[in-house]
């Protein structure tokens, strides 16, 4: 398994909309080209960030996945400038991690 973990920066004041989009909008619609989103949530130490968490079978299935989705015409007509308006994509993090032998998540 892969995980990606996504950590986004919100404009100034747009965090809350920003987790309602991803969490209405965006995460159902990863989720119907079956990416798994294994969760959503606001950062504790950092009023602006958020992150959600991704999981992939492999780096053939992230890749076939994510091209399909961001392909769509609803992700390139509609979602992606939506989330672009509400997160600073040059403050973004984002990384792919698999789990070691010592990790309690497979």
């Amino acid at each position: 398994m892969i995980y990606e973990i996504r950590w986004y920066e919100a404009r100034p004041g747009r965090r809350d909309e920003l987790v309602t989009l991803m969490d209405q909008e965006v995460i159902p619609f990863m989720e119907s080209f079956g990416i798994v989103v294994v969760g959503s949530y606001r950062d504790v130490h950092n009023e602006a960030g958020y992150v959600w968490i991704r999981r992939f079978d492999d780096e053939a299935h992230a890749a076939s996945r994510t091209a399909e989705a961001y392909s769509n015409h609803r992700w390139t007509d509609e979602l992606h400038d939506a989330v672009l308006q509400l997160m600073d994509p040059h403050h973004a993090v984002i990384t792919k991690v698999e789990s070691s032998a010592g990790s309690r998540i497979a």
